[in-house]
């Protein structure tokens, strides 16, 4: 397996990989973490409101209320 070096530094393809991948992960992390959260809540909200109503302003209603609580809930853990 053929080494690369980096800054003097020999690494192995996976250590590379591995090393661009949590930096990668670790400066998007609040932009997933909100992201995936709309998407759970979006899903959420809509399940809950084909159960609850047919009203299409009703249903909208409560997905945004959804939304609303995913997204504090985000705010209040990336503050601690």
């Amino acid at each position: 397996m053929p080494a690369f070096f980096v800054r003097g530094c020999r690494a192995s393809p996976p250590t590379l990989f591995l090393a661009i991948g949590l930096s990668l992960a670790t400066t998007g992390c609040s932009s997933l973490l909100s992201e995936g959260a709309a998407t759970a809540a979006g899903v959420a909200g809509t399940a809950l409101a084909a159960q609850v109503t047919d009203n299409a302003a009703v249903s909208a209603g409560i997905g945004l209320g959804v939304l609303a609580a995913a997204q504090a809930g985000v705010k209040a853990v990336e503050r601690d």
